[in-house]
């Protein structure tokens, strides 16, 4: 994908109320994990690394180990899960660190008591606090501030499958004869309460292949064709008015709030748009 495709798509993106950010900050990836649990080895780094936006990892040094055990999990970190680590100069009670205890490493969450003894703090009643002046050497490597859930994928044969099915039902549906189209138009033109409604009958034509996209020359010589006596005043410069926002885009992507008819209008149209979807 070109850099001008991908502006384009964030651009349509954020319209849509969405929130998206490019991957583009390189950080270190652990692969080896820090146990939510009993302190381990984290192992070393093996210089793989993974891309974060630069609005999440900031400009402090961030690095990405996994999360294995279950003294997390109330604090929704599981078996699994990604978190993403800064490297800071002071933390606060509350924030879940990354800490080397006589040089094994653990993720717990830092409180420090009215006497101010630092503990560590599991967050799964089956694990108890841990004192940290009870280790010889304690080093916070930072603090977890953000992560990317272990979720499960789909198996990629079972996704084959499914679209081998999909494709192969497709392709029994051939595009309907023009017996078939001649009727479906006569009947939606039945319906119609302006001449721009065929922009409807359009839409559908164009996402089933019949004719081109943005071509209303074309849909007007196919009714023509079909009905060669008909009295429809299709109006392709007019049509192509209404060729703008979600409606220049397939049915599936219409918006009321993105279209160039609002209202009742809009629903007037998309009515239409699936009744003569439905006929063919």
């Amino acid at each position: 994908m070109e850099l001008m495709e991908i502006n384009e798509a964030l651009k349509i993106l954020k319209e849509q109320g969405w929130n998206p950010m490019v991957c583009d900050t390189p950080v270190p990836l652990y692969t080896c994990g820090v146990p939510a649990g009993p302190p381990k080895a984290p192992g070393d780094y093996d210089g793989d690394y993974i891309l974060l936006p630069r609005e999440l990892v900031g400009y402090e040094p961030v690095f990405t180990i996994t999360v294995k055990g279950t003294s997390m999990e109330d604090a929704n970190l599981k078996n699994g899960d990604q978190v993403f680590v800064k490297a800071v100069k002071t933390v606060e009670d509350g924030e879940i660190v990354v800490v080397m205890l006589d040089g094994e490493a653990t993720m717990k969450a830092y409180y420090r008591d009215e006497n101010g003894e630092a503990w560590l703090v599991p967050q799964n009643d089956m694990y108890h606090p841990m004192k940290v002046s009870e280790f010889t050497s304690a080093h916070i490597l930072g603090v977890v501030v953000g992560v990317k859930k272990n979720v499960p994928r789909v198996s990629f044969r079972a996704i084959q499958q499914q679209m081998r099915s999909v494709k192969q039902q497709n392709e029994e549906k051939s595009k309907p004869d023009d017996s078939k189209l001649r009727k479906a138009i006569a009947a939606i033109a039945r319906q119609m309460t302006s001449n721009r409604q065929w922009f409807s009958v359009y839409r559908i034509l164009a996402d089933k292949e019949i004719i081109p996209e943005h071509d209303f020359y074309a849909l007007r010589d196919k009714v023509n064709e079909l009905l060669p006596d008909n009295d429809y005043n299709i109006n392709p410069k007019d049509l192509s008015k209404l060729d703008v926002d979600s409606f220049s885009k397939r049915l599936f992507f219409w918006e009321e709030n993105d279209a160039p008819v609002q209202g009742k209008r809009f629903y007037e149209y998309l009515n239409l748009a699936n009744a003569f979807k439905g006929m063919l």
